[in-house]
């Protein structure tokens, strides 16, 4: 190999080396942001979460899932923390509103706490 060829190779090693830290920066800043921003959904939660809440009645969260869906009402009144999503995303484009109707009526949606609906 010539001097030309070595020092070529040398200099593309170095790239490569600047490269991979770069790379391992990189990721490492986006796995800290991701952790980030779920914490911040977990802070959000935690202070939007409902308190010492109580059973309710199986008919009236069909009725409030029915009629006050779109805004996460029943949620709210079951105990969940994630309740504030509803509103944000529109009920899911109402199809979380229709799951959580379904599920309401097989029973198979319970208290946050998992207490059966009453």
């Amino acid at each position: 190999m010539s001097e030309k060829e070595k020092k070529v190779e040398k200099e593309v090693q170095e790239v490569a080396e600047n490269v991979s830290e770069v790379v391992e920066k990189v990721e490492q800043e986006a796995t800290e942001t991701k952790h980030s921003a779920e914490d911040k959904v977990n802070e959000v939660s935690e202070k939007l979460a409902p308190k010492n809440v109580k059973p309710q009645s199986k008919i009236t969260m069909i009725f409030v899932c029915w009629f006050l869906g779109f805004f996460g009402v029943h949620r709210y009144m079951m105990g969940y923390s994630n309740w504030w999503l509803m509103p944000i995303t529109l009920g899911g484009c109402f199809i979380w509103i229709l799951l959580d109707f379904i599920k309401i009526i097989t029973g198979k949606m319970t208290m946050a706490d998992g207490t059966p609906l009453e």
